[in-house]
């Protein structure tokens, strides 16, 4: 799944993929676009303790803020 996001005038793509099988995974990742850079979060791991992750992970996201110069 694929969320867009607003914080604090960042605009987030927050990526949640996961994989069906005998030993479910998947990543967790968010791209920050901040003047001439991208902001690259991911998190990996097995699909269950992603999803046990993923409100911490957003709670993080809010946190991020553009440098001041």
């Amino acid at each position: 799944s694929v969320q867009r996001e607003t914080h604090g005038g960042l605009e987030f793509t927050i990526v949640d993929l996961s994989a069906a099988g005998d030993n479910p995974a998947g990543i967790l990742g968010a791209m920050v676009p901040a003047g001439d850079v991208t902001w690259f979060f991911k998190l990996s791991g097995p699909a269950a303790t992603l999803a046990a992750a993923k409100p911490a992970f957003l709670e993080f996201l809010q946190t991020v803020h553009p440098a001041t110069p």
